[in-house]
């Protein structure tokens, strides 16, 4: 269900709130941040429950890369072998 926008800091980006129905229980806050790049939206973050999945991501990248003997370039070969 759609429940309007907001503004962000950023000009060039909103926040779309929504929620969900869920199975069971409540419905489920979900707020997507939308970038206007170059006349084009894209979706650049889904905020669950107050729980951005990019932070969540680049958290997870970050720990990876600290414990991985190849650092960075570790990270971008699993993520390329996982495309394929």
């Amino acid at each position: 269900e759609f429940l309007g926008t907001e503004s962000s800091k950023s000009a060039d980006q909103i926040f779309v709130n929504t929620q969900v129905p869920m199975p069971e229980g409540a419905p489920a806050s979900v707020k997507w941040r939308v970038k206007d790049t170059n006349g084009k939206l894209r979706v650049v973050d889904i905020i669950i429950e107050n729980v951005s999945l990019a932070q969540t991501a680049r958290s997870e990248y970050t720990g990876y890369v600290q414990k991985s003997a190849k650092g960075i370039d570790g990270l971008i070969a699993d993520l390329k072998a996982k495309l394929k």
